[in-house]
């Protein structure tokens, strides 16, 4: 629902200023808005097609799931993580 994803990201989107997401995802300050950030990340940089994969996949664990589905290791997510989130931040 439009109103819905723009009530989020004008109530979400300023926390791209702050350092919410910690050292390669290891823990965040707010898991619902955080999670939501992460979520929108994973979704623009990778597509909705590689997000919806994890749900497949048959690894032990979700980062497991998710550096597989996406094609990268954890510590270039969360390079890739810094950079949105300093580009994104701006553009909010």
């Amino acid at each position: 629902v439009p109103e819905a994803r723009d009530r989020y990201r004008k109530q979400y989107l300023p926390r791209l200023a702050s350092e919410t997401v910690n050292s390669r995802f290891s823990s965040v300050d707010n898991k619902y808005a955080d999670g939501y950030l992460v979520q929108l990340f994973l979704h623009e940089q990778f597509s909705a097609a590689s997000v919806h994969s994890i749900l497949h996949r048959t690894e032990p664990s979700f980062w497991q799931a998710l550096t597989h589905s996406v094609g990268c290791t954890m510590d270039q997510l969360y390079s890739d993580w810094q950079l949105w989130r300093s580009r994104r931040g701006r553009l909010s």
